[in-house]
């Protein structure tokens, strides 16, 4: 926490030197989201999620700043730095590290288009779910087993014409920033307008991570499709396929559909619906196998969310309820007496936003 409390007031500084324009154009934010979830296999080693892994605990999620300064055809530069703390940060970043994301942005002219430019450590353009808590409490098993989170690297993004976006990047990292990882991965995302209401976005990311001396090769390719229903409701669809090969090169492939519907309400409140199944076609190794009991048998996960946001009484704090329900084809979540086929879990959260 030391280390975030100085980076801010530092950050302020430098946004109080700068002048008085640029100054204008900073923006800061950031976000609190605290939950309870109780799970009902009253696991000894805790849930098996990726964030919010405690069992009948309070934890701190996520707390966030984000300090920015866009780059417009004005300014023609700006940065993105976001500072994070709680189960996020133990999950993503290395033990003392607070920067989830620090990246500088240039827009170069190319004719009559610009380029944009993000040099550094960036979210990735893969899956559609954030960082912290946003409709639901709980992340989908797509994210937490398939998804590269963060990349270090450069990634170039242009406009072919007014409906479709194409974003390369280069990346030291495939996943996160903690791998010893010497190779280079290359992704490629393209975003399509599908009318005013339905957006389709399509990602390729190849690469080779050198772990533990063994060269693994890691590939993925996906798509994201988001339909705006109405001013309050909205459809998101994920599908992502990750193959390659482990340290022990062997190959492998897991397969993750998902599906979110969120209704929204006049009062502020909503009711999310979050269903999602996952498939590792190869048992012998890869993604999943390490978790399972029974060697040789092919993991499979589904899940159902329900998620209900409470009617906004401020625009900056919001009240969520989740139950969640998850499946597996073998003995896979932790239990009082050892592993079970299933698993449910209760969970609130409150979140404060600025």
């Amino acid at each position: 926490m030391r280390n975030l409390t100085i980076s801010f007031v530092a950050l302020v500084g430098l946004a109080a030197l700068s002048s008085t324009a640029n100054a204008q154009e900073v923006k800061i934010g950031g976000s609190l989201g605290i939950n309870f979830s109780n799970n009902f296999n009253k696991p000894a080693g805790g849930n098996t999620f990726l964030y919010n892994s405690k069992d009948a605990q309070f934890s701190l999620n996520l707390a966030e700043l984000t300090v920015s300064r866009e780059a417009t055809a004005r300014n023609r530069g700006g940065f993105h730095l976001r500072f994070i703390d709680g189960d996020v940060r133990n999950a993503l970043l290395m033990p003392g590290a607070f920067v989830a994301e620090a990246y500088g942005t240039q827009l170069i002219e190319a004719g009559d288009k610009d380029i944009r430019l993000d040099v550094g450590q960036y979210r990735t353009f893969v899956g559609s779910e954030g960082l912290g808590i946003d409709n639901f409490i709980s992340r989908s098993f797509a994210f937490q087993f398939l998804t590269p989170i963060l990349g270090q690297g450069v990634r170039a993004g242009f406009d072919l014409n007014d409906s479709t976006r194409v974003t390369g990047s280069i990346q030291n990292k495939y996943s996160g920033t903690g791998e010893d990882n010497r190779d280079l991965s290359y992704a490629l995302t393209v975003d399509k307008k599908l009318g005013d209401a339905s957006d389709l976005r399509f990602n390729l990311i190849s690469g080779r991570e050198n772990v533990g001396g063994n060269n693994r090769e890691t590939n993925l390719a996906g798509f994201q499709y988001s339909r705006q229903l109405s001013d309050s409701n909205a459809l998101h669809v994920d599908y992502t396929l990750r193959s390659g090969r482990d340290a022990a090169d062997t190959r492998y492939e897991a397969t993750g559909v998902k599906g979110v519907l969120v209704l929204g309400q006049s009062n502020g409140g909503a009711l999310s619906l979050r269903g999602e199944y996952l498939q590792q076609n190869s048992a012998d190794s890869g993604i999943l196998p390490t978790l399972t009991a029974t060697p040789g048998t092919k993991p499979t996960l589904t899940s159902i969310a329900v998620s209900y946001k409470l009617p906004a009484t401020s625009k900056t704090v919001s009240t969520l309820l989740e139950y969640r329900y998850d499946r597996s084809n073998d003995f896979f979540f932790g239990a009082s007496n050892g592993l079970k086929k299933d698993q449910g879990t209760l969970s609130i959260a409150q979140v404060y936003k600025f």
